[in-house]
């Protein structure tokens, strides 16, 4: 999911349909800075879970 939140911003927009567009229907830019720093957060923490389950800490 992170992936696809930190790449594909846009179809997350769509996915979701949110209120926050421009007039002509398309993603603000603080919405697609925002879904991609999401998608890097959620990259990061399913590294970090990964690690956790591979080492047994």
């Amino acid at each position: 999911m992170g992936f696809f939140m930190l790449f594909f911003p846009e179809d997350i927009f769509e996915i979701m349909n949110s209120r926050r567009n421009e007039a002509n229907g398309e993603p603000t830019r603080s919405f697609l800075i925002g879904t991609r720093i999401g998608g890097a957060i959620m990259i990061l923490l399913g590294i970090a879970g990964l690690v956790v389950t591979i080492l047994g800490l």
